[in-house]
Order: C-alpha cells, then structure tokens, then sequence
C-alpha cells in the first residue's frame, strides 16, 4: 500500500548503491563520500561550507546526526548562499531541508518494516530512536509525518 515519495526512491537508489539496506548500517560518512562531501567536527553550529559538513561536536551524537542529514539536503538540493538570499528563499530552503532531513534519516520502507501497526506510533518512538540513532524529538516527528501520508494513502488522497 506505502508507496515512497520521490525523495524516499532516489534516498533508497543512494543508500543500495552504497550497499546500505537499513539504519544499522546507515553511517554518516559513506554518505557524505558519496556527494563528495567531507566531514569535520568543530565548536561551531552545524553547517555546509563549500564542500564540507561541518557538525558541532557539542552536541549529543544523535543531534549531530540530524545536523548532518539537514546539512546534506542544502548540499544535495540548494544553490546559492544564504547569507545573500533574500530571506523567503532561506526560509523555504530550511523548511525543506527540516522535511526532507526527516527522510534521509529514516526512510519511510523501513520504519515500516520496524513499526508494530498494533501499537501507537508514539509508543515506539524509544525504540526506533534507538534503531536510527536519532533523538526521540526528532523520531517522534518523523513518525508524525509518516503516519500523515501513511493515512493520506489510505483515505485515497494519494497514491
């Protein structure tokens, strides 16, 4: 019945050609490899700088991690520089980044795989964190936006 977004079917052709086929082997740096990025930890808030990810090494490794995927969007979908954009421009570029973020870090198909359908998704919010190496925030929002299309699909208003 789920059938992936756009974004999800190119996430998954990135991830299989990298050999990665679920979150236990979902590492940052074969990613980042494969857009030609190059990773650096620093006392500075997470950015992209030309072809780095800079991720502040501040912060729990899970937070990073969702840094990195926020990063990787503006890397992989954005132009220009946000310090010269106008600020509709940055904003849109940041919503999307959020969102798209949210599907780099787990992929709809396998959250699937993982959810009990007996259960409430907020119930499994601890568990699937734990399985992405994400914050429960973070999950808990992911899982929200995936229950939205999940429940679209199914009354009909995409398919």
């Amino acid at each position: 019945m789920y059938c992936p977004t756009p974004l999800e079917a190119f996430i998954l052709d990135v991830y299989a050609a990298l050999g990665i086929t679920g979150p236990e082997e979902l590492e940052i740096g074969p990613v980042a490899g494969h857009f030609g990025l190059r990773l650096m930890l620093a006392d500075v808030g997470s950015r992209r700088v030309g072809s780095w990810i800079v991720l502040d090494r501040r912060l729990p490794a899970d937070r990073r991690r969702e840094d990195f995927f926020h990063e990787l969007v503006h890397a992989v979908l954005d132009s220009g520089n946000q310090l010269q954009d106008p600020r509709l421009r940055v904003a849109f570029q940041e919503g999307r980044a959020d969102r798209a973020a949210m599907e780099w870090a787990a992929p709809g198909p396998w959250l699937l795989e993982r959810l009990d359908p007996d259960r409430p998704y907020a119930d499994q919010v601890p568990a699937l964190a734990g399985a992405f190496r994400l914050s429960r925030a973070f999950m808990a929002r992911r899982l929200y936006h995936l229950w939205r299309r999940v429940e679209a699909i199914r009354l009909g208003a995409l398919k």
